[in-house]
């Protein structure tokens, strides 16, 4: 009986998870990077949201919001004189974003519920590519679809499981953030 029991768990799981995956990111306009389209996997359809700031038209690049689907929150610069420390805040969730060096914005902590990862970029000094360093969390790439033009990333997400929607949020908006023109 067990045995069976276990069987019809492992055939049932995929269908209990509910995985979303990041495909890309896209300015919604050519001339601003002021508002974003989202684009997620989710049980082979795509769902798109958007990341947009908050007070635009105040040009203030420093709190952001997004919708996904029926995922929601706001990511915003925690202390405005201290621009390495960002945090998400979502539902019951903060995911802090921390430069891992003062000064370096080629690589930040991602970290929420006592597990952390480091999102850097490829290559140094090359805004135009950027992953989870080391593979215990998976992979999670975002790069530019031409090279030098930040207006269009793609993004592989095959983390695991245990990384949030909100983690994979965090360390993908922090790329755009550090690659992107303030206008």
């Amino acid at each position: 009986m067990k045995i069976i029991f276990s069987i019809v768990l492992m055939l049932a799981t995929p269908y209990l998870l509910e995985a979303q995956y990041f495909l890309g990111f896209h300015s919604e306009y050519d001339d601003t990077f002021r508002e974003w389209n989202i684009v997620l996997e989710k049980d082979s359809t795509e769902i798109e949201g958007e990341l947009e700031l908050t007070w635009g038209i105040n040009n203030d690049f420093t709190q952001w919001q997004y919708r996904v689907g029926d995922r929601y929150g706001e990511i915003y610069l925690k202390f405005k004189n201290n621009p390495g420390l960002w945090e998400l805040a979502a539902d019951d969730k903060v995911v802090t974003i921390n430069q891992v060096w003062p000064g370096d914005v080629t690589e930040w902590k991602i970290s929420h519920a006592g597990r952390s990862f480091v999102f850097r970029t490829t290559y140094p000094n090359i805004l135009d590519e950027w992953a989870i360093k080391g593979n215990k969390h998976g992979e999670l790439v975002i790069y530019t679809e031409y090279t030098g033009d930040a207006r269009d990333w793609i993004v592989s997400d095959y983390t695991v499981e245990e990384i949030t929607f909100e983690e994979r949020m965090a360390a993908l908006f922090i790329a755009l953030q550090v690659s992107t023109p303030k206008f």
